[in-house]
């Protein structure tokens, strides 16, 4: 289970675990002690559910770790491709089947009764995933219309201006043509828009994660969304 946006499935508990409302499973406890005692970062939610193994009746029981931090799941992404560490998710796969009662894990990742399994350290895929960057793009989406009208307003861009659009970002200002927006490409204007933006999205960083570093508000122009993504907003952010 992958968060990437925040209407995704999970993140109402990883919010609510995360604002310390909800706690971790009791059965899940042990490992999770074991985990931040290896690793040194301690698991937000733990999920056990079960994938389709291509070409099979079987199903690959999966276990999603969700840590808080991008830093943290930094740590689990270390071959040269970018990938998960093999050897840290092997390693996680055993800490988890030593710390639970194997009678009780096909009916907690939803295996069928017929599947069973004899090597769960062996056989579950572990995935990594985070909450940070999730509870970002909540930030900016919780950015009202008139938050964001305030915001269009101060950029003074007068009639050349023609709208914003965003995905779970900062958003891109419009303006009517190419040549329009070569000109706003300029390194002062551009840092005057993230000012004006930053204290907007900022009020809804409940877990204070964004700096303003991170922001920058892009421009581009209707000429540009008509000619090369067919007036299409699934084509511009896809």
């Amino acid at each position: 289970m992958s968060l990437y946006f925040p209407d995704d499935p999970g993140f109402a508990e990883a919010l609510s675990a995360r604002r310390g409302e909800q706690e971790l499973d009791p059965s899940l406890r042990l490992f999770a002690d074991r985990f931040t005692q290896t690793f040194g970062v301690a698991p937000l939610t733990v999920t056990m559910d079960s994938i389709p193994q291509p070409g099979s009746r079987r199903l690959i029981p999966q276990l999603d770790i969700l840590l808080e931090r991008s830093l943290d799941l930094r740590q689990f992404r270390t071959s040269p491709s970018g990938n998960f560490d093999s050897a840290k998710q092997s390693l996680t796969a055993t800490l988890f089947a030593a710390s639970m009662s194997h009678r009780q894990l096909p009916k907690r990742f939803g295996l069928p009764r017929w599947q069973g399994r004899t090597d769960w350290a062996r056989d579950v895929f572990v995935y990594f995933s985070e909450f940070e960057r999730t509870a970002k793009s909540a930030a900016h989406e919780a950015v009202s219309g008139k938050e964001l009208d305030g915001f269009v307003a101060a950029l003074g861009l007068g009639d050349s201006f023609w709208c914003t659009q965003r995905l779970s970002k900062e958003p891109t200002v419009f303006v009517n043509t190419d040549a329009q927006a070569s000109q706003l490409r300029n390194p002062d204007i551009q840092r005057r828009w993230g000012d004006l933006y930053y204290p907007l999205v900022k009020r809804h960083d409940e877990f204070g994660y964004l700096e303003r570093a991170e922001i920058f508000v892009p421009v581009d122009s209707r000429e540009t969304f008509d000619r090369d993504f067919s007036s299409n907003w699934y084509y511009y952010f896809k």
